[in-house]
């Protein structure tokens, strides 16, 4: 019969080799969690860019409230000159015809500049210049997305034994 504490040894790297297996098993599945996050906010910014390419595209692209935001950082203390693509001044001015953002817009210059990419938006007052696109917010919501998976990544690492 084999002595007790060879049993103990063997029963001790036995529970280690369990302890060590589990650690991998954990460190594996919370990086599969991770990169199916990452994958699944990657899906959604490009379903969210196409939807946003066919509303350019089909002149329902909401720019008003780009156009809003913009006004509201400038002040409205000043004069502000709002640039649109020739697209966009026409669509616009047709959305906003008779809605009650038609009476904010008469506050405003708004022209059409051929300068100026479709869906981009450019207000600017004598001392300041806004510009926005909806790509760019796009890539700017990606980041912050990727940001916190990151934070999250990093508050969830785990540990090299288990309890």
């Amino acid at each position: 019969m084999p002595d007790e504490s060879v049993l103990s040894k063997q029963v001790l790297t036995v529970c280690q080799q369990i302890n060590n297996a589990l650690v991998q098993l954990t460190n594996q599945n919370e990086s599969l969690r991770l990169q199916l996050q990452s994958a699944a906010i990657e899906l959604a910014l490009a379903a969210t860019e196409a939807v946003l390419n066919k509303s350019t595209d089909e002149s329902s692209l909401p720019l008003d409230g780009i156009i809003r935001q913009l006004v509201d950082e400038l002040g409205s203390d000043t004069a502000i000159t709002v640039s649109l693509h020739p697209h966009d001044y026409a669509n616009v001015m047709k959305q906003t015809k008779d809605s009650e953002f038609a009476g904010e817009l008469s506050n405003l210059k708004i022209v059409a500049s051929a300068d100026i990419p479709q869906g981009t938006c450019r207000a600017a007052n004598s001392m300041n210049t806004l510009r926005t696109d909806v790509l760019t917010r796009l890539v700017a919501i990606r980041e912050r997305w990727m940001e916190s998976l990151n934070v999250s990544r990093t508050g969830h690492r785990s540990t090299d034994t288990i309890s």
